[in-house]
């Protein structure tokens, strides 16, 4: 996993620059949407495909129509009651879409490996 600069993100009040290492997930909400750190959040003018997009060539991974996460932060994957991703930071539940759950628990289990290698 490669590091990553700052990216520029549109607020509701103009710009600001991000590192993408703080984040720990994006939560889409309608044409918004709110990208969630260690502490605090801010609110973007853009939907949840277009920071998709935005974030394309780094370490995020869409796991819900309404939710990115950040790998790096990801702790535990639990699969019962659908299935859901437990971040290191907050201990946070972040719901996985059924369409991406064997994609992401694949890849889950990829960066596991990769990690004991």
């Amino acid at each position: 996993m490669r590091e990553q600069d700052s990216i520029a993100v549109t607020t509701m009040y103009g710009h600001k620059l991000v590192n993408p290492n703080d984040i720990l997930f994006i939560k889409g909400d309608g044409s918004y949407s709110v990208i969630h750190f260690k502490e605090g959040s801010l609110m973007l003018s853009k939907n949840i495909g277009a920071v998709a997009e935005l974030l394309r060539d780094s370490n995020f991974i869409r796991v819900h129509k309404s939710y990115i996460v950040n790998a790096d932060k990801i702790k535990e994957l639990h699969r019962e009651d659908g299935g859901y991703l437990i971040l290191s930071q907050r201990n946070l539940l972040i719901p996985l879409g059924s369409d991406k759950r064997k994609r992401i628990v694949f890849e889950y289990l990829k960066s596991l490996f990769n990690y004991i290698k």
